[in-house]
């Protein structure tokens, strides 16, 4: 499986230290590869084309539920933390 960790904070310093920690944390030999991908904000919070993202997100918990777990496949866990 994979695992996907989002953290945000102003420090990359801090990211840096919380991804080797959660890193140390899980069992030896468990993760094959990692990769750190530091991103920005652009144009307050627009993609590089203009989109504006998440304006198409369901907003009820019952339309969340439904886009985020297939029936046939199961879903995915994403864990995201701020600093």
């Amino acid at each position: 499986g994979d695992i996907f960790l989002h953290a945000k904070s102003n420090q990359v310093s801090k990211l840096f230290e919380l991804a080797s920690l959660f890193l140390r944390s899980l069992p030896k030999g468990s993760v094959e590869t990692s990769e750190d991908i530091y991103s920005f904000v652009y144009q307050n919070g627009r993609d590089l084309s203009g989109f504006i993202d998440g304006t198409e997100n369901r907003a009820d918990d019952e339309g969340r539920q439904e886009v985020a777990v297939e029936k046939e496949t199961g879903g995915s866990y994403v864990v995201s933390i701020v600093l």
